[in-house]
C-alpha cells in the first residue's frame, strides 16, 4: 500500500519519466529508490492517541550504485477522534508530508545529475 502511494506521489510530481516497480518488467532503470518502514504504529492511552511513521529513503544511481540520497523520517501526529479510522488518515498524513519533502529533495539531487535541464531527459 505505501510502495503504490509513493509511486503514485512520485508521478503525480513530475520527478520521473517512467517508473518500474520490478527489475524484471523488462527496462533497466537509471535509478532505484528504496525505502524501509522502521516504525507503522498506532500509539493509544486513555489519555492521548498518535500516529507514528518511521522510514529510510534512499535514492541509486544504478549504472555505479552510487548513493545519491538516503534519509530517515520519523514523524508522529496526534489523533484527536479517538477511534482507528483517524489513525489511518493521521498515517496518511505524515506520509503525505514525507513524500512531500523526499520529493522536493529529490529534485534538488536530479538537478545536480543534470545540470541546466528543466526536465528529466526522454528515456
Amino acid at each position: 500500500m505505501i510502495t503504490d502511494l509513493v509511486q503514485k506521489h512520485l508521478l503525480t510530481a513530475n520527478i520521473a519519466n517512467h517508473i518500474v516497480r520490478r527489475y524484471d518488467q523488462g527496462q533497466q532503470p537509471d535509478y532505484e529508490l528504496s525505502g524501509v518502514i522502521e516504525a507503522l504504529e498506532e500509539y493509544d492511552s486513555d489519555v492521548t492517541w498518535f500516529a507514528h511513521l518511521a522510514l529510510r529513503i534512499t535514492f541509486i544511481r544504478v549504472r555505479d550504485n552510487a548513493i545519491l540520497y538516503s534519509r530517515s523520517f520519523d514523524d508522529r501526529k496526534r489523533v484527536y477522534e479517538k477511534r482507528p479510522e483517524y489513525v489511518v488518515r493521521e498515517m496518511s498524513a505524515i506520509l503525505e508530508l514525507i513524500m512531500d519533502q523526499a520529493t522536493s529533495d529529490l529534485e534538488n539531487v536530479l538537478a545536480r545529475q543534470y545540470p541546466g535541464q528543466t526536465t528529466l531527459p526522454p528515456k
